[in-house]
C-alpha cells in the first residue's frame, strides 16, 4: 500500500487484487444477449486515492454496450463520500463504504464504468448471432474464483466476499508468451528445469530465480499474516489490525521491514542479475502496480509471487471478461443505495481550509458536497497532471516525483507481448 498524507488532504491507497495485465483471449458469446449479461470491466493497476473530507450510452456497430447502469436522476447536493472515477479502486472503496452505511456517489466521465480497461465485442463472420468479446485491459487474475478458498492477503477477493458478490471464473494454468527471444508457454514452473527461464537464460539464471523465491517465502508469510483490508492510516488500525498481530508476531521482524522497500532491493539481495529475468520481473511489477521493480513495494510482489508460482497455481479468467468484476462491484454498490453517474466529468476537486470538501462537475458547474471524503480513482501521476486538484496543497518535490513516475516506459514495450 502506498501512503501519503498532509493536513488530511489526500491519502493515496492501493486497492489491488492480484491483477495481471496479460494479453486477453477472446471469449465467444452464444448471442448478443449473453454477451451483454456479464458486464463491466476493471482498471489494471487499481490505484485509488482518498481525501479527508445519466444513462448508459450504447455502442453502435459491432461493439456491444458494456454498461447497464441507468442514471436518469440528477445527483443530490450532498453525500457522505464522493468518488471521482469508476475504476476498480474507486468502485471497491464505494462498495465498502455503502456496506458500512455511508451515502456514496461515483462520478465517471466515460459512458461506461470500469476505468482504464474496457472491452468490446465483434460479431462472428461465420456464425449468426455469435460474438467474440475482447478485453482491452487485464484478463487473467489470481484468487478471484469463488470455488477456491480465499486468501486474506487478496484485498479484492476480500471486498467481493464482504459485499456478498461473486465473479464466476474459468481456470487457466498456462498462457502464451511472445518475446524477441522466441515463443514460449508460461507455467508455474517458469523458473524451473525446462521452464521458460531455463530455455532462454540457462542454469545460472535458474539458480538466481530459486534464490529469489527462497527469500520471498518469509515475506509472503508476513503478507498472509496481516490482511490488507485490516490496514488503515489512523488510530483505528489498532482495532482492525490488532486481532491479526499474533499471526504477524510469528514472522521475522527484520524480514518484515523489507515489505515496504522497493522490490528491486530484494532482487539485488538475491543476486538476480540475469537481464531476461530482471526484465520479466519488471514486467510483472508493471502489470501489478504500473511501475518497474524500483517503484513497486515488496509487499505487493510478495503477495503475487506466492500465488503465481505455487506448484498448483491457477489464473482466473472471469466469464464475460474482466468487466464482470466491475459488474459485481456495481451490484454491491447499488443494492445498498450507492449511485453511479456516467457521462459526468469532474472539473475540480474543491478544497477549503486544507481539506477536500466536494467536487465541481463540468456540466453546469454543479457543486456536489462531500461531508466526509472525496476519493479519486485517478493514478497519482494522472491526478497531479489533470488540473482537477490544486497541486500547491502538496510539497513541490512530492508532486514532481509523482509526475516523473509516469514517464517510465516498460522495457521493449513494443516488442514483448503476453
Amino acid at each position: 500500500m502506498y501512503l501519503y498524507k498532509r493536513h488530511s488532504i489526500l491519502i493515496f491507497v492501493s486497492l489491488a487484487a492480484s491483477a495481471f495485465a496479460f494479453a486477453p483471449p477472446s471469449v465467444p458469446a452464444k448471442d448478443a444477449v449473453a454477451a451483454r449479461k456479464n458486464t463491466f470491466v476493471t482498471s489494471h493497476s487499481l490505484i485509488g486515492s482518498i481525501s479527508d473530507v445519466s444513462s448508459a450510452k450504447k455502442l453502435s456497430g459491432s461493439a456491444l454496450s458494456l454498461s447497464n447502469i441507468s442514471n436518469d436522476n440528477e445527483p443530490l447536493e450532498k453525500y457522505d463520500v464522493v468518488v471521482v472515477g469508476s475504476g476498480i479502486g474507486g468502485l471497491s472503496a464505494a462498495a465498502m463504504l455503502t456496506l458500512y452505511g455511508y451515502s456514496v456517489a461515483v462520478f465517471e466521465s466515460h459512458y461506461i464504468a470500469g476505468g482504464c480497461a474496457h472491452g468490446y465485442s465483434v460479431k462472428s463472420k461465420e456464425h449468426e448471432n455469435e460474438y467474440f468479446h475482447f478485453d482491452t485491459g487485464p484478463s487473467f487474475f489470481s484468487g478471484l474464483n469463488p470455488t477456491i478458498p480465499p486468501k486474506l492477503s487478496n484485498p479484492l477477493r476480500t471486498i467481493l466476499d464482504a459485499i456478498g458478490e461473486e465473479v464466476e471464473c474459468e481456470k487457466y494454468t498456462t498462457f502464451g508468451l511472445e518475446f524477441p527471444e522466441g515463443s514460449y508457454i508460461h507455467t508455474p514452473g517458469f523458473g524451473k528445469k525446462d521452464g521458460v527461464l531455463d530455455k532462454v537464460s540457462g542454469s545460472k539464471a535458474m539458480e538466481q530465480w530459486e534464490n529469489m523465491m527462497l527469500k520471498m517465502e518469509p515475506l509472503a508469510a508476513a503478507v498472509d499474516a496481516m490482511p490488507t483490508a485490516a490496514l488503515r492510516a489512523d488510530a483505528a488500525v489498532a482495532l482492525t489490525a490488532g486481532q491479526f498481530l499474533p499471526n504477524f508476531a510469528k514472522t521475522n521482524p527484520l524480514e518484515n521491514l523489507k515489505l515496504t522497500k522497493p522490490f528491486s532491493s530484494v532482487l539485488d539481495g538475491a543476486g538476480v542479475k540475469d537481464k531476461f529475468t530482471r526484465n520479466w520481473l519488471d514486467l510483472l511489477c508493471f502489470c501489478l502496480s504500473g511501475l518497474p521493480s524500483k517503484g513497486t513495494i515488496t509487499a505487493e510482489m510478495a503477495m503475487m509471487m506466492g500465488e503465481f508460482y505455487e506448484t498448483d497455481a491457477v489464473m482466473d479468467c472471469p466469464k464475460g471478461g474482466a468487466k464482470s468484476i466491475v459488474d459485481a462491484l456495481v451490484r454491491g454498490i447499488e443494492k445498498r443505495g450507492g449511485k453511479i453517474f456516467l457521462n459526468s466529468h469532474v472539473d475540480k476537486i474543491n478544497l477549503a481550509n486544507g481539506r477536500a470538501n466536494g467536487i465541481t462537475l463540468k456540466k453546469n458547474k454543479r457543486i456536489v458536497t462531500a461531508k466526509k471524503a472525496v476519493i479519486s480513482n485517478l493514478s497519482v501521476w494522472d491526478l497531479f497532471k489533470s488540473g482537477i486538484v490544486d497541486n500547491s496543497a502538496f510539497p513541490d518535490k512530492f508532486v514532481a516525483d509523482k509526475k516523473r513516475d509516469s514517464s517510465w516506459q516498460i522495457f521493449h514495450a513494443s516488442s514483448y507481448r503476453i
